[in-house]
């Protein structure tokens, strides 16, 4: 049995996770994985599927993987299919799992990647193929710590003035292109579930941060010729964080007043910018400067803000 603790949340699992190992208080888990039954081969669904009978129930089936239930955000239930007895191939179900499951606890997260540097988290939305893995592996590989990819979990601060962005699972997904852009220090883990289009890697752990940090700003990917940075309106911020909440479009989704609210909360207290930058891996140079650049230029507004 493996004790961890993922925003927050004091998880004991059956099976080890990417995740730094913790020593539970005595009160216990909040969260449990843990392995079930075998499922009969032909069980086994075409394509990948959600299911929600209930907002506090779902589950996610994947073929020739297996099925995992997600139940009351407390507990995770994974049966792998007749013949698969893989435990590395669960790791490409663990982001979305625990992203139903913090959805059933109530709490925002987002479709996206992000980076620490300077004592802030810097976060990167986009579309499946936007590019946010392949950009967080090329920054990490630079003067950054790798946070976490695809799944970005947030709490408000203390003082409800800002908000945290929270470490996620040590994993990974790239191209093998961009693996060989972002240099040595990857360590390849291999596919993550069966057909898997990319390989999952572990970051190095010198370059992982394994604490929340403040969320400084978060940046929607886009493609175009050249790099450029653009602050979004806050109505254009609200519309992007509601498409990019994780699960917008498969989760049974919170009442729809609950996630406006926070998703408003969040444009209003953190900056939202659109990152326009060429595809390649030859101009990472100038997108590096550019996010530099852009959060020095925030950083000397808020001080212009301070009272003297």
């Amino acid at each position: 049995m493996y004790e961890y603790y993922l925003a927050g949340l004091g998880i004991r699992s059956d099976i080890e996770l990417p995740l730094s190992k913790a020593e539970l208080p005595g009160t216990g888990a909040e969260v449990s994985l843990s392995h079930g039954p075998p499922l009969p081969e032909g069980n086994c669904p075409p394509k990948a599927e959600w299911n929600w009978p209930s907002p506090d129930e779902a589950s996610l089936s994947y073929p020739r993987l297996g099925m995992a239930s997600i139940s009351e955000g407390k507990r995770i239930l994974l049966r792998p299919y007749a013949g698969n007895t893989s435990t590395t191939e669960w790791r490409g179900l663990l982001i979305p799992c625990f992203a139903a499951l913090f959805h059933q606890r109530g709490a925002l997260s987002l479709h996206a990647s992000a980076v620490y540097t300077n004592g802030q988290a810097v976060g990167f939305m986009g579309y499946p193929g936007a590019g946010k893995s392949t950009l967080v592996a090329q920054l990490v590989g630079s003067s950054f710590s790798f946070l976490c990819d695809d799944l970005l979990l947030t709490s408000a601060t203390g003082d409800n003035r800002g908000f945290l962005a929270h470490p996620g699972f040590r994993i990974i997904k790239l191209w093998e292109d961009a693996v060989r852009a972002a240099g040595a220090g990857n360590s390849r883990i291999g596919r993550l579930y069966p057909d898997a289009d990319k390989d999952g890697f572990t970051p190095p752990s010198l370059k992982s941060r394994f604490s929340p940090a403040p969320l400084k700003c978060l940046f929607v990917l886009e493609e175009g010729d050249r790099v450029k940075v653009e602050t979004l309106s806050r109505p254009d911020a609200l519309a992007e964080l509601l498409r990019q909440t994780y699960g917008v479009l498969s989760f049974k989704q919170k009442p729809l007043p609950v996630h406006f609210r926070q998703c408003g909360e969040l444009a209003a207290r953190i900056p939202v910018k659109r990152l326009i930058r060429p595809k390649t891996f030859a101009g990472s140079a100038g997108v590096e400067q550019a996010i530099t650049e852009a959060l020095d230029e925030d950083r000397r507004t808020q001080l212009g803000k301070m009272p003297v």
